[in-house]
């Protein structure tokens, strides 16, 4: 599967140069997807990240993702690489599965989300599916929003209505503000 997905992803890259014999992509993917040591998952990823290969490879995860006949760890490892690997050509493809069924999708894909530029309209996305239980999907969505700088935290904090989780998470966004910089 991982050399199907480097062949797929170099076919897909904007390079001219000839790759068919390049190895090393297939065998970081191989890693990053499959390897029994997290850390070694962690840091396969990391180097495709620094790759000229990421968008395409991540474009071909988030094919892999449709299929929700894959068994669901090898759907929670894709999430889990796309949360590396994505940048904001990958969006709006991505919210599609902050409510996939799978929260070994949901939970790392919505991080990914929060590790991308601030755009109103995931903001919204993310805003609006907010649930008031203190699941570990929902605190992703809230940890997507701080990390963008999303002016929901601030709102959130204010509000009477809003769970207690809520509120202590909007208290404490707004007194470290986001991770991601301009």
């Amino acid at each position: 599967m991982a050399h199907e997905l480097a062949q797929a992803a170099r076919d897909r890259a904007p390079q001219s140069a000839d790759y068919h014999e390049d190895k090393m992509l297939g065998r970081l993917l191989r890693e990053a997807l499959f390897h029994r040591d997290s850390e070694r998952r962690h840091l396969a990823a990391l180097l495709i990240s620094a790759s000229p290969f990421a968008p395409s490879v991540t474009d071909e995860l988030l094919i892999l993702l449709e299929d929700h006949c894959r068994p669901s760890w090898v759907r929670g490892r894709a999430a889990t690489t796309i949360r590396y690997l994505s940048d904001d050509a990958h969006r709006l493809r991505m919210l599609k599965f902050v409510e996939d069924r799978d929260d070994g999708v949901a939970v790392p894909i919505t991080h990914g989300l929060g590790h991308l530029s601030y755009n109103e309209l995931s903001d919204q996305a993310l805003r609006t599916s907010l649930g008031t239980e203190a699941s570990t999907r929902e605190r992703a969505k809230f940890y997507a929003l701080g990390m963008t700088g999303s002016p929901a935290p601030k709102a959130i904090g204010k509000s009477a209505k809003s769970p207690d989780w809520q509120i202590s998470a909007a208290r404490w966004w707004s007194a470290h503000g986001p991770a991601v910089r301009s």
